[in-house]
């Protein structure tokens, strides 16, 4: 399958569904940082829960929950080595806020 089912969208990542399995890019690197194929499951659709950080992908098989909160742990990583200062200062001003 060439185009996604569902497409979502967090701080860090953009998480790419399919019929087999779902890959996850950085929204710093533009690059692919884990595909993981769903074996012997064929998922329908997905949906965000912003106030626990989770995905619940759906499948044939039952629901899958896919934890996203401890995401920004590798991206500090990526900013600074970018020396790009500006998004990690943002990003913990709006953390402070919620």
């Amino acid at each position: 399958q060439d185009h996604p089912l569902a497409v979502g969208l967090t701080d860090f990542h953009y998480y790419l569904l399919f019929q087999d399995g779902i890959s996850i890019l950085s929204t710093i690197t533009k690059k692919v940082v884990l595909y993981e194929e769903f074996k012997g499951s064929l998922v329908s659709d997905m949906a965000y829960d912003r106030a626990s950080s989770t995905f619940w992908i759906f499948s044939n098989k039952g629901v899958i929950k896919l934890d996203t909160s401890q995401e920004g742990t590798q991206a500090w990583k990526l900013l600074m080595n970018n020396k790009n200062m500006k998004k990690p200062i943002q990003f913990v001003k709006q953390r402070m806020k919620m």
